[in-house]
């Protein structure tokens, strides 16, 4: 059960990062420094940040 866990969480993780590409194209629809352009690559990176993390805690937990 723990196992199957595990794989839902790395399933939960790579959701997270295709939202950062979603975020991205949204930033590439905005005028070069709007303020919605530095919103959502602003969410880009912070999802990015929170990806990173949460890759290497599973990542730790995995045989």
């Amino acid at each position: 059960m723990l196992t199957v866990l595990k794989y839902i969480a790395l399933v939960g993780t790579f959701f997270i990062y295709t939202t950062s590409g979603v975020f991205s194209k949204l930033a590439s629809q905005r005028e070069f420094l709007s303020p919605g352009y530095i919103a959502f690559l602003a969410c880009t990176v912070g999802v990015l940040g929170i990806y990173a993390v949460l890759w290497q805690q599973i990542i730790k937990r995995m045989e």
